[in-house]
């Protein structure tokens, strides 16, 4: 997240199952390359591929996300559905 408030692309090294845990920070999908594991091509044309990424885009948009309004929303809205699905469970008894 820190490189990509500064307006830096990432590539992420993915996992043998092909996936990345970080893939859910990035605000878009033209923010990132994920790449098969420790795959030297792969890399080389994923910094090829980022090279002319709008740099402003990419911290405007992390900025965005993930910013306190955001992650005040996104936590009361965690709650709420926890709260929702103990009351369900507690009505089906």
């Amino acid at each position: 997240m820190e490189a990509l408030s500064c307006g830096i692309p990432v590539i992420l090294n993915s996992d043998k199952s092909g996936n990345h845990a970080s893939e859910i920070i990035p605000a878009s999908k033209e923010h990132y390359k994920i790449i098969p594991q420790n795959d030297k091509d792969a890399l080389v044309k994923a910094i090829e591929d980022l090279k002319d990424v709008d740099r402003e885009e990419i911290q405007k948009m992390t900025w965005e996300k993930h910013s306190l309004k955001s992650w005040k929303e996104h936590m009361r809205k965690c709650m709420e559905d926890t709260v929702d699905k103990f009351d369900k469970l507690k009505n089906k008894k």
